[in-house]
């Protein structure tokens, strides 16, 4: 079978290499070329301008107002005044397992009767945590203030923009 294609290439390659090669198949373009350049009046471009030196230039401006100084007088006009309204996290606590992880990546699945209501959360790996009343989670420092069937309520406390603490409420719901 080997032998058939290698003699039908044989047959096949001349006449291929031999309409590929008869006659000078560029006359066209070269006609065309040769009546655009006799059609088209040429000019001679301009010379390009020379460049001009660098003449460095002493900064004599040193006794003056900065411009930048104003800049942040305006900033610091604009920005409210901070008040210490006293809340801020307790960054003495050790953290608990759940606050290493967004509120938003944990997900309420249920609820456990014991001595104390216990609330169930799926992290992030799949796993089921059990919490209850007291306790922390999210990267917020949010602590659960309560449980119910269908929510786990929190008291977070979050960064006012400002530089002082506010507190917020946030909660996860049951999902099914």
């Amino acid at each position: 079978m080997n032998s058939r294609v290698a003699i039908a290439t044989a047959l096949i390659a001349p006449l291929v290499l031999s309409a590929c090669g008869s006659g000078d198949s560029t006359s066209d373009l070269r006609d065309f070329v040769a009546m655009t350049k006799a059609s088209s009046p040429g000019r001679a471009l301009e010379p390009l301008p020379k460049p001009v030196p660098y003449q460095p230039v002493a900064y004599e401006a040193h006794d003056t107002k900065s411009p930048f100084a104003v800049a942040t007088l305006l900033r610091a006009q604009a920005a409210p005044a901070r008040v210490d309204n006293g809340i801020r996290p307790n960054l003495t606590r050790p953290r608990e397992e759940l606050e290493k992880y967004n509120l938003g990546s944990l997900k309420m699945v249920g609820t456990l009767e014991r001595e104390v209501r216990l609330g169930l959360v799926r992290v992030p790996d799949g796993s089921v945590q059990t919490v209850q009343v007291g306790n922390y989670m999210g990267t917020d420092y949010g602590k659960i203030l309560q449980i119910t069937d269908s929510r786990i309520e929190l008291l977070e406390i979050v960064q006012d923009g400002n530089g002082g603490w506010i507190e917020r409420r946030n909660a996860l719901t049951l999902t099914e």
